[in-house]
């Protein structure tokens, strides 16, 4: 149930895939093996997929079966002869993937309206809302209708899972409270909730969908769209959404296990998967997903690593009208007017309610620079209003002075030390629990939320604790500053969390 990741010029590549749970295993060349008690239906539908990959051009230079990794358990491709290092092993051209412009072409949601009781009314829903969808939205009723006999893409929709129990995205209220305080479970809520205001519009102009269809479509595309971000010095600038066939059998190296595969992706021609060492007779296949965090992890496709609570990142919501509140009425208006102002030119837009998001994992890149912006722009006090627009034009400061950057991250403690605080569980109970083997992967959300819960709580103590050692350093002469800076950084490698880097440029 992974992805993969691979840089392509200017473009990140993400591919986001999850397991089949079908009990069969299909050698490439349409020799079909059935497991035990593996129903006759998956053997046809897998068979049928593997023709028609084959009918697309689509090209496995490796004798392969889909079946069980004997060293991991995780269903997906397995090598039925070795391979050596540096081969090709797949090649998907670019006429076998889905990209968003065909689906957004080829949709044929006005054509739903035949079963409803009032056609024309039914025809001015569908014209007034399908502009309204968004990209992942499109995507989904595109797999919908390709379910139907005689779809193009018939074969490859019939072998996604019939569920995907597990998923975050059906998560119930109990399930949501295995993440206590977590923003995670937040994120989990936003979505359920634009999955139910999207099903509603479309109900309009495709009466006969149901909700259960349209959230398993949802799940599909969520779980193994390949995603294409373009950034430049780490700002997200677009992104591109494909469905890629056959990389959902590719999966993400487990806890403990290397990657055997590695991604590479040209737009005009399609996706490639090269051996990056030799693969052994009844290995799966494993490319690294990219992943920096289990909350993005358990979002995007399902499932957590315990290797990733050391290095995890988090999302952390910061309500505005919280920050401003020690300031004039003038000063707080004119703030919130001018973070409305930047946030519509900006690539992470406020939340409904007016909350901002954001990303805390370092203290230098993207991220922190758009957080402690933020910060220094919410502790900022000016005389006047145009000063604001003088110092701060797009919302998001600069480092300005001694006492703005020490309020910014003195700031930044106090929404840490009051989400550490609204948690239910400590870091303590929750490593006793995670040590006494009570729980394990096969618990599901219990497991999941243990582990993105216990990484926040990890991630928080230490940004306070370098918020507390950063605090003195505020008070020194330039003179003491470079002697501490000499005695204790100089000559070091650089710290993951970027302390060092905040010290010499910001400090």
């Amino acid at each position: 149930q992974r992805p993969a990741a691979a840089a392509a010029g200017g473009w990140e590549v993400t591919t986001e895939m999850k397991l089949l749970t079908g009990a069969c295993c299909v050698a490439w060349y349409f020799v079909v093996c059935l497991a035990a008690g593996s129903p006759d239906g998956d053997t046809k539908r897998f068979s049928a997929f593997f023709k028609w990959l084959h009918n697309r051009d689509v090209t496995v230079n490796a004798d392969v079966d889909l079946g069980v990794d004997h060293s991991t358990g995780l269903r997906g491709l397995i090598a039925r002869t070795g391979i050596a290092a540096d081969e090709q092993v797949f090649f998907i051209p670019k006429s076998a993937i889905v990209t968003m412009d065909m689906a957004r072409l080829q949709v044929r949601a006005g054509q739903h309206c035949g079963n409803a009781d009032d056609t024309a009314t039914c025809s001015a829903s569908q014209h007034a809302n399908i502009s309204k969808l968004s990209n992942h939205t499109i995507m989904a009723l595109f797999l919908l209708e390709q379910r139907a006999s005689g779809a193009a893409w018939q074969p490859w929709t019939a072998v996604f899972p019939a569920s995907f129990v597990g998923s975050p995205f059906l998560y119930d209220d109990e399930q949501l409270q295995q993440l206590q305080a977590s923003p995670l479970r937040r994120m989990i809520k936003d979505y359920q909730t634009d999955v139910a205001h999207n099903f509603a519009r479309i109900k309009g102009f495709w009466p006969a969908l149901s909700m259960q269809e349209f959230a398993w479509a949802n799940a599909v595309v969520s779980s193994r769209q390949f995603l294409l971000e373009h950034r430049i010095e780490g700002r997200l600038i677009g992104q591109e959404l494909l469905m890629v066939p056959l990389l959902d059998f590719v999966n993400h190296p487990p806890d403990g296990m290397p990657s055997n595969v590695r991604l590479t992706f040209e737009p005009e021609i399609g996706v490639r998967f090269l051996s990056t060492r030799k693969i052994a007779p009844g290995d799966g296949f494993y490319a690294p997903y990219g992943i920096t965090s289990n909350y993005l992890a358990l979002f995007k496709w399902g499932f957590t690593c315990k290797t990733l609570m050391e290095s995890s990142s988090m999302p952390l919501y910061m309500r505005w009208a919280d920050h401003v509140g020690d300031q004039s009425k003038s000063l707080q208006d004119a703030k919130l007017q001018l973070l409305g102002e930047s946030s519509m030119n900006q690539s992470v837009p406020p939340e409904r309610d007016g909350d901002m998001r954001y990303e805390l994992s370092s203290l230098i890149g993207w991220n922190a620079e758009y957080l402690l912006g933020h910060l220094r722009f919410a502790v900022l006090h000016v005389k006047e209003r145009q000063q604001l627009r003088q110092l701060c034009p797009t919302a998001v400061c600069p480092p300005l002075d001694v006492d703005n950057e020490r309020h910014a991250i003195q700031r930044l403690a106090k929404v840490l030390g009051d989400l550490a605080r609204a948690y239910t569980s400590s870091e303590e109970d929750d490593q006793e629990l995670l040590r006494s083997g009570h729980i394990s992967p096969a618990d599901g959300a219990q497991w999941d939320g243990l582990l993105v819960r216990l990484g926040e709580k990890q991630l928080i103590r230490k940004f306070t604790s370098l918020i507390k050692m950063l605090q003195p350093l505020f008070s020194l002469t330039p003179a003491s500053l470079a002697a501490q800076i000499a005695a204790n950084l100089d000559g070091r490698a650089s710290y993951r969390s970027g302390v060092d880097t905040y010290i010499r440029e910001t400090v």
